[in-house]
């Protein structure tokens, strides 16, 4: 993936750097140059062998095989092929001894942040170290905000001119997204303050990749909070489609990591809501298949914490510091019910989780020293991985390559010529007619509708407007 990220960062990157790019790309293409497409006989091999070999080799390689003949150039952009790559690519990934992240910090305030490569050498010990770091200076748009990998994609957001956009790093494309929609409300203005936190799926009914958006709007003089609007974007059909409005105002917390489990993706509930006195402990999940949503309550954590969610033992986690007694706490959810995974300490330093990885290993910060820390739950010990680049971390995203493409032909998306000339409005009556009764969200909000439909389903959960 390494090689992939080499065209979004500055010309003259570092040594390091570059000794890692050339040791990575010999060892790679010994692998590449012992795949023989002809044996001993000179006879050719079997198509499907072909295949088979083809779909385990990383997507650089591929790109360039492209240029054999035609029929490999169709073979490696079909569809059925891009899927069997990914299977069995990632599989292979996991003896791999060198890994890379996309890292999120704050670069001047709060509100401005950069990306940052960095590569981990996890075979090092007794733990891993940053090896190798360079900044995102060249990515095709300026980025405030990035979620995923989902399949090698990643969601892209800028904050100030509000643009998005779907970008797969490895084979360099990126598509940019309609404007979101929006939706009036004659009590807010339009200089009013908008938060909004956002994830990436893929849905396995229709085969297709979904950005979920949440979105409110609050007027800070008169404290006025709008219902949160979800809208949700199909890179198949490639247009918006409005859900729906939550109950009330959920202050949800932007991801310091990618949190899609099961189809599921999820969001933490800030502690304090409204007039920051009042705790609040929710997370809020977004099926990607069936557009559900269900609230699930916080265990009973040690308070007060620095908190954040994550992934543990292929389950949606709660990861834990409580700043008084300095112990760390993992969470797992499972079949509805809240488990305590472990709890460690005391540490000497105060550590704010900000991400997972493979096998349960986890990111943490120094929340005063700025150092970037790793956890290992076979040690059970918390080590510094010796990195002097980090500012305030915002997030840490590992890095995916794949070869399925943002830019798909949206000719045989299955929408009708009405559907797409509905515009804004047409959207919203498109989800709040009466025939649309089918919504499969009703757990967590529900469309407009008229004062004769009383039944809601869910009342405590969501609101109705009549």
């Amino acid at each position: 993936m390494v090689y992939s990220l080499q065209r979004y960062m500055e010309p003259d990157v570092n040594s390091k750097l570059i000794r890692l790019f050339k040791d990575r790309s010999k060892k790679e293409r010994e692998r590449s140059m012992g795949i023989e497409i002809a044996n001993a006989n000179g006879n050719c091999l079997d198509e499907c062998v072909i295949v088979e070999i083809l779909s385990w080799l990383p997507v650089k390689w591929l790109l360039q095989y492209k240029s054999v003949c035609k029929a490999w150039h169709a073979l490696i952009s079909n569809l059925d092929f891009v899927s069997k790559h990914l299977r069995n690519y990632y599989r292979n990934r996991n003896d791999s001894d060198m890994c890379d992240f996309f890292l999120k910090q704050s670069y001047v305030d709060y509100d401005l942040y950069h990306l940052q490569s960095l590569v981990l050498a996890v075979d090092e010990m007794p733990t891993p170290r940053v090896v190798a770091f360079e900044d995102m200076v060249s990515m095709p748009m300026y980025v405030s905000e990035i979620c995923g990998p989902c399949d090698g994609l990643y969601y892209l957001f800028y904050y100030y001119d509000t643009i998005r956009a779907l970008w797969n790093p490895a084979i360099n494309e990126l598509r940019v997204l309609p404007p979101l929609l929006t939706k009036s409300d004659p009590l807010l203005d339009p200089r009013d303050t908008a938060g909004e936190v956002y994830g990436l799926g893929f849905d396995s009914v229709t085969s297709d990749y979904k950005v979920v958006v949440i979105k409110g709007y609050f007027n800070t003089v008169t404290d006025y909070r709008a219902p949160q609007s979800v809208i949700v974007y199909s890179l198949r059909n490639d247009c918006w489609r409005y859900c729906g409005d939550l109950r009330r105002y959920y202050k949800l917390e932007t991801n310091k990591c990618y949190n899609l489990i099961n189809g599921w993706y999820y969001w933490m509930e800030s502690d304090y809501i409204y007039d920051y006195n009042k705790m609040s402990d929710a997370i809020i999940g977004f099926n990607m298949a069936t557009d559900e949503f269900e609230e699930i309550n916080l265990p009973d954590y040690k308070k007060p914490a620095l908190k954040s969610l994550g992934i543990y033992d292929n389950s949606l986690a709660l990861l834990s510091f409580h700043l008084d007694d300095k112990l760390f706490e993992v969470w797992t959810f499972k079949v509805g019910i809240w488990a305590m995974k472990l709890r460690i300490g005391p540490f000497l330093d105060v550590w704010f989780p900000i991400g997972h990885w493979k096998d349960n290993k986890l990111f943490l910060e120094s929340y005063v020293w700025l150092h970037l820390g790793f956890f290992d739950p076979e040690s059970q010990d918390i080590k510094n991985l010796s990195y002097e680049g980090l500012k305030r971390c915002r997030g840490v995203f590992a890095c995916g390559e794949s070869l399925v493409s943002v830019k798909r032909d949206n000719s045989a998306s299955e929408t009708s010529d009405s559907d797409s000339d509905l515009g804004i409005n047409g959207l919203f009556s498109i989800e709040t007619s009466e025939s649309d009764s089918e919504y499969g969200i009703h757990d967590l909000f529900c469309p407009e509708t008229s004062e004769s439909e009383s039944k809601y389903g869910i009342e405590d959960l969501f609101c109705h407007e009549g």
